[in-house]
């Protein structure tokens, strides 16, 4: 089994749209769900959400959402919230704890058969993760140059 943990605003949703799409929530720019269309096709990976819209949508909702936005593949579940150290500065304390987040979630599942995994994200959660790619654009998001293929090959190289 192969994990993408995904992000959404600033890897799927774009700029300044608001609110245009089901559930109120903000439509996925078409360039990013192409490629992320490939990258499913290429790796036929699984879907983790790790982004804030976990508080916001349940998973029926952000299933329908994927399928609206025409995802070819619905997300698995979520990434739990990692509690916050109040002896950690905040500086980096999203990325800090975004990363922790995934790593328990890889740790929970140890011996379920996942072979290869990789976080995408606009955060830098490289502090945290080895397997990560950033997403620098934030008018590209995941369509951006070569992410695609950055993300295709951490799913499609076993660890």
């Amino acid at each position: 089994m192969k994990i993408l943990f995904l992000d959404i605003d600033g890897v799927m949703v774009l700029g300044k749209v608001r609110g245009n799409g089901l559930h109120g929530h903000d439509p996925f720019d078409k360039r990013c769900v192409n490629a992320l269309n490939q990258i499913i096709e290429r790796t036929e990976c699984d879907i983790v959400i790790t982004s804030t819209w976990k508080h916001f949508f349940d998973q029926i909702q952000m299933e329908e959402i994927f399928t609206w936005n025409c995802v070819r593949k619905l997300p698995i579940g979520f990434t739990q919230d990692y509690p916050n150290d109040p002896k950690s500065s905040p500086n980096g304390q999203i990325e800090m704890n975004r990363g922790r987040e995934i790593l328990r979630w890889l740790k929970d599942r140890d011996g379920t058969g996942i072979s290869s995994w990789c976080a995408v994200d606009d955060l830098d959660l490289s502090c945290v993760l080895d397997r990560f790619v950033k997403c620098t654009d934030v008018n590209r998001g995941l369509a951006y140059k070569e992410v695609p293929e950055k993300v295709i090959s951490f799913l499609n190289h076993v660890h």
